[in-house]
């Protein structure tokens, strides 16, 4: 099964604030309380308590985000719909590893510069 499976397919939304409510309380019962068989019948919390027991509940509670609220400032809705899945390439992604030693990684969004 699936997000899509478990989720999209069986809800009908009636806005985006109807969205935000489901998804934030599907996904605390996905993390909390929903056994995956594939993980001997674990929620993913209780892997996390398992293998960290020091960390907190709220590291499970991590509220559901719009990413296209989050997009960057510096890509337009025409860029965006030029890229697969709306993944932005960031063109600050010149060189890395300071001056000389670099690797250019212009040209790895499809352009030269």
């Amino acid at each position: 099964m699936s997000v899509e499976d478990e989720f999209y397919d069986m809800e009908n939304f009636t806005g985006l604030r109807d969205f935000h409510q489901r998804a934030a309380t599907f996904q605390a019962y996905y993390n909390l309380l929903r056994p995956n068989m594939n993980k001997d019948d674990l929620s993913p919390w209780q892997i996390i308590k398992k293998q960290a027991p020091h960390l907190d509940i709220a590291v499970a509670k991590l509220p559901p985000l719009m990413l296209d609220w989050l997009a960057p400032d510096y890509a337009t809705k025409e860029q965006l719909q030029l890229r697969g899945y709306h993944v932005p390439c960031y063109p600050s992604f010149q060189r890395f590893g300071g001056s000389g030693g670099g690797r250019n990684l212009s040209g790895i969004c499809g352009s030269e510069g």
